[in-house]
């Protein structure tokens, strides 16, 4: 939910996993009623001012009335690869768990950078044709897709062993 343009393939490790199906939309597109139905729901986007997006921070508190007992999630974000980024996944992570949601796994951070050269002054642009331009040019830092597509993996074997096991 909320995610970057590159988010669905880090699913594949999850939705190959016997039994296992993904969905993923974006926040502004989510069935907010509909996420009562699933047995797992993943949420991240970008760490904005070292937490969640503004728009994120709505979306969760949309999600205020719901009952989520007995759903699992996690919960996962992108941030510049620095100790001062702070990670809109932490607060991900205790929004989801404050309406009743299991964490499955710990909160993850995709660290992301815009290579050298392809920053530029923008005199000329608005702030928000700025910050689209910077969006559009951010890279996954090395190892990081596989990261996520061995956790996809994992996670999905855990609903698998979840799911062939109810009561467990």
């Amino acid at each position: 939910m909320g995610t970057p343009r590159w988010w669905p393939g880090r699913w594949r490790g999850a939705s190959r996993s016997r039994g296992v199906r993904s969905k993923c939309s974006n926040i502004a597109e989510a069935d907010v009623k509909g996420l009562t139905e699933y047995d797992l729901i993943a949420v991240g986007g970008p760490t904005h001012y070292r937490t969640a997006s503004q728009p994120m921070q709505e979306f969760l508190t949309s999600l205020r009335g719901f009952d989520f007992h007995g759903q699992m999630a996690f919960a996962f974000d992108t941030r510049k690869d620095s100790f001062w980024a702070g990670s809109a996944a932490k607060y991900i992570e205790r929004e989801l768990h404050s309406l009743g949601l299991t964490m499955i796994w710990p909160p993850l951070s995709a660290a992301v950078f815009v290579p050298e050269g392809a920053e530029d002054d923008g005199a000329t642009l608005t702030k928000e044709e700025r910050k689209e331009r910077e969006r559009s040019k951010v890279k996954l830092a090395e190892k990081m897709e596989e990261l996520f597509q061995r956790t996809g993996r994992e996670i999905g074997r855990t609903l698998s062993n979840v799911s062939s096991h109810p009561g467990a």
